[in-house]
């Protein structure tokens, strides 16, 4: 295999079987049980819920026609710009009467439940057996290996957590709960979905000697590390007794220093027959690494520890005090006030944490340039959140919203972090 497209539809047809597409179907019932409780439907309503069905059968024969691999390692910008021109959509007719937006939500409930049921009808029409790996591998014709999630484990995940992006502001216009819990339950459902919108990809290039780890997710959480391998020449693990608890780290050592892999793939090196597990066996095989597996204490490892558990009892106090907020200083705002306050927490959060995760670990290596983009993505949300505030509006929302959207992101990027220790 000579290279790979980076397309959000790649890796579909491998995860067939695991989509069993109970949250479209439960989406899609409870948005369309509105229906009934309309004064009167116009004929033009049931034109375009054809038109949706039509809609939904379309995507999901585009979705059944992807490859079988999970080789997708960014979420292209076009599907955030349309994932934000519908929430500016949503927030521009959000006053509107709900009789309009249960016509809009109703469409949209067409098109996803129709997709539920034709992938539902045909899941068990393909026997294609699943592979009995931990992670999916692709080799290169160069000598390198792509190493990823496997398809049936991630591409559900990330299935729901569109769904979830697409609920939350739903359930901010009707879903009738009490004002002390709503806030809350509809951020933790936001930030799930845009948390879990995200996979990782561990590339090495043999001939150019570097290792390429590529996270993908919305503006601010996707991040691309090139690493050179040329200063490295063993791997392994690194493993902390404390009492009785055991804590494992995978680090390459060399002449450049020790470099610990972040803990979002690390994770996936318990797995597999061997002590170290798959990851660390495939890549000391592609990168033609030593293994060299040992036992520290603490103190041994306060470079690697201390950032990081900073960074995770931040996250905790910066979450504790969001959700305090949102239960203990309730208030009322407009619906489309809030939903601009949620679009823009979400937008801001990601630059807000990534640059308090600078401050608490500054050994955490520095991603790979990206294309520059005109207006820093952080600045956007920040501008779309001084300009919806009203001068006298009550900020306890936005504070909690922002509180809690940060701390979330903050955990995110702990776990997506290298962190490098010079000799």
């Amino acid at each position: 295999m000579l290279g790979i497209a980076p397309t959000l539809s790649e890796g579909w047809r491998g995860a067939m079987r695991q989509i069993r597409s109970s949250a479209l179907l439960v989406a899609g019932l409870i948005l369309l049980a509105a229906v009934p409780h309309l004064e009167s439907i116009p004929w033009w309503f049931w034109l375009g819920v054809g038109a949706a069905v039509g809609l939904g059968t379309l995507t999901r024969r585009a979705i059944r026609r992807a490859c079988q691999w999970n080789s997708f390692c960014e979420l292209p910008r076009s599907l955030v710009l349309v994932a934000g021109a519908g929430w500016w959509a949503m927030v521009a007719t959000a006053n509107l009467s709900l009789h309009w937006l249960a016509v809009g939500w109703c469409w949209i409930a067409a098109h996803w439940l129709t997709v539920a049921l034709v992938l539902t009808w045909g899941l068990e029409r393909d026997g294609e057996a699943i592979p009995e790996m931990p992670l999916g591998v692709m080799h290169l014709a160069s000598g390198g290996v792509v190493l990823s999630p496997l398809v049936q484990a991630q591409q559900p995940r990330q299935w729901s957590c569109l769904l979830l992006l697409l609920l939350a502001p739903c359930y901010w216009l009707f879903l009738p709960l009490p004002t002390a819990v709503k806030p809350l339950l509809v951020g933790v459902i936001a930030l799930t979905g845009l948390i879990g919108v995200s996979t990782w990809q561990v590339r090495v290039e043999l001939d150019a000697g570097l290792l390429r780890l590529n996270f993908g997710g919305w503006w601010g959480l996707g991040r691309t590390y090139v690493i050179s391998l040329r200063g490295f020449s063993k791997l392994g693990s690194v493993r902390v007794h404390e009492q009785e608890n055991e804590m494992q780290w995978l680090q390459l050592s060399g002449t450049d220093g020790e470099l610990t892999l972040p803990l979002a793939i690390a994770g996936i090196s318990l797995l597999g027959e061997s002590e170290q597990g798959f990851l660390g066996d495939q890549l000391r095989e592609a990168a033609h690494l030593a293994r060299h597996d040992r036992e520290r204490d603490s103190l041994g490892l306060v470079s690697v520890v201390l950032p990081q558990g900073a960074g995770i009892l931040a996250a905790v106090v910066l979450i504790a005090t969001g959700a305090g907020v949102l239960l203990l200083l309730p208030v009322t705002v407009s619906p489309s006030l809030g939903l601009q306050w949620l679009l823009g927490c979400c937008v801001l959060a990601p630059a807000a944490s990534y640059q308090l995760w600078q401050l608490l670990a500054p050994q955490s290596l520095l991603p790979a340039i990206p294309e520059a983009a005109p207006v820093p993505v952080g600045m956007i949300g920040l501008l779309l959140l001084l300009v919806s505030t009203p001068r006298e509006a009550p900020v306890s929302l936005l504070i909690g919203w922002l509180a809690l959207a940060t701390g979330a992101c903050l955990v995110t990027h702990v776990r997506r972090s290298p962190l490098l220790t010079p000799n």
